[in-house]
């Protein structure tokens, strides 16, 4: 089962970080949730499947404002679901510990790794 969520939600084209936090959200949530939650992270097209607009518009966000942004659409769907009174805090640990990994993906500076390339022999 979760190899084809990560197959369906297309997981190995999506960056670094944004992989996780849409897969994650696949297995608990759905596929399609997971998917017209990033779509309106991006302003993309919103039919539920992540094609080459959606990766597109992906690869052009600032990712950590995106990982935000994914995260603050992730909680404010779980507190609009029946469940949320017995299974809320859960679901809220669970998005932001995710997010906080994702996050840890990233460099601290949007440039980093080019930078560091400079001071390499």
């Amino acid at each position: 089962v979760s190899q084809s969520r990560y197959a369906v939600l297309k997981c190995d084209e999506l960056p670094k970080g944004i992989d996780l936090i849409v897969f994650d959200f696949g297995v608990n949530a759905g596929p399609y949730k997971a998917a017209l939650k990033l779509q309106q992270a991006v302003n993309s097209y919103l039919d539920g499947k992540i094609g080459p607009n959606t990766i597109e518009a992906v690869k052009s966000q600032n990712l950590r404002d995106l990982i935000e942004k994914y995260k603050d659409l992730r909680l404010k769907f779980y507190r609009n679901i029946p469940g949320y009174a017995t299974f809320g805090r859960g679901w809220e640990n669970r998005t932001n510990d995710v997010t906080e990994v994702a996050l840890s993906y990233l460099p601290k500076y949007e440039h980093e790794d080019s930078i560091l390339d400079y001071f390499k022999e």
